[in-house]
């Protein structure tokens, strides 16, 4: 007689599965969430002083000067005049972390759902009561 799963268990099982998917990525969208302020903050705080922008003009005329050939490459000349993760984090910065959101998002589920089959999917059981299977014993003919 084949083992019924018990099905209690096994409920119980996918409701513990869904709760630590759940707060796994409550835990996820926080830390991505803090971690994108703190981001923030500190790039407006570091990018946005004088010396900032001396240095990214700086790097624009060395840029400039290897566009012309005068370069170990020949680099393409910045078009903004402000250090580019100061624009994407003040100007851009619900966009980007939109997009951190939902492609984080996307990810998570995919592997979590992955895992989670692949540890409450079905199990797989050797009926060793019926004896061992039977082979077909062909004429030997499907060889050629």
């Amino acid at each position: 007689m084949p083992l019924q799963p018990d099905h209690s268990k096994l409920a119980k099982s996918k409701r513990i599965a869904n709760a630590a998917i759940m707060g796994g990525y409550v835990v996820l969208v926080v830390g991505l969430v803090v971690a994108m302020n703190a981001a923030r903050r500190q790039t407006l705080a570091t990018d946005s002083t004088a010396r900032a922008h001396s240095d990214w003009q700086t790097w624009r005329q060395e840029a400039q000067s290897q566009h012309k050939g005068r370069g170990p490459v020949m680099r393409r000349v910045p078009k903004t005049e402000e250090p580019p993760t100061l624009v994407l984090l003040r100007d851009y910065f619900f966009t980007s972390a939109t997009v951190l959101l939902v492609l984080s998002s996307a990810l998570y589920f995919a592997f979590a759902l992955l895992v989670r089959g692949a540890l409450l999917g079905p199990k797989f059981e050797i009926n060793t009561e019926d004896g061992p299977p039977s082979h077909h014993q062909g004429s030997g003919s499907d060889l050629g």
